[in-house]
């Protein structure tokens, strides 16, 4: 059965918590994003209500991806982080870290290969006029800039499409160690809830 809109919504705020406080906090701001791209982009975005997303492998820097990777790899190389990932859910299903390495192990080819992106940037009121000058200084070089501004989607509304928006997080390494330390500490405060879920939906969601 499929996880519900609720359920969703709960796990993300579980497993991925920086994302589901920018969500919430952009959705009682402005709650609109803004789309840089050249105005002939633009003509065909509005003309065929399409938008194209880049494979990850083609962004400026093609290693960020590699890159996270990396830092994943060296936060589980942590003896005690790791034993207490595993420890937090076995309270909710025993051995359940096995299979979730096996999954994403067998998912990290297709990750690197068929990751595609379309980037946007939060857009504040104060920049309903000009935009914001940092985008223009890639944007509106070599051909006229446009910036789309749209009202943000409802949180996982695309999962159908198996498209989903989340922040970028420019962590230091100590904060993202202690990203995912909060996440541990989460699931270890969640067990009764994780217990209502179904087992490939945790090993999906970890």
């Amino acid at each position: 059965m499929a996880l519900s809109h609720e359920q969703t919504e709960t796990l993300g705020k579980i497993f991925m918590p920086y994302a589901a406080r920018r969500a919430k906090q952009l959705l009682a701001g402005t709650g609109r994003l803004a789309h840089y791209t050249t105005a002939e982009n633009a003509i065909k975005i509005i003309r065929s209500r399409t938008i194209w997303l880049r494979n990850a492998r083609g962004m400026h820097d093609f290693s960020e991806v590699e890159y996270g990777y990396s830092q994943l790899r060296d936060y589980f190389q942590d003896t005690e982080k790791s034993r207490n990932f595993a420890a937090a859910l076995d309270g909710c299903s025993a051995n359940i870290v096995t299979d979730a390495v096996t999954l994403f192990d067998k998912w990290w080819s297709q990750i690197q290969t068929n990751t595609y992106i379309s980037c946007f940037s939060e857009h504040v009121d104060n920049e309903d006029a000009h935009g914001r000058l940092s985008m223009w200084r890639a944007f509106g070089r070599d051909a006229a800039g446009v910036a789309i501004v749209i009202r943000m989607p409802a949180p996982y509304s695309a999962l159908p499409l198996k498209v989903f928006l989340t922040p970028v997080a420019y962590f230091s390494r100590g904060e993202l160690w202690a990203s995912f330390d909060e996440v541990i500490n989460l699931i270890d405060a969640s067990p009764e809830y994780l217990k209502t879920i179904a087992r490939q939906d945790i090993v999906g969601m970890v």
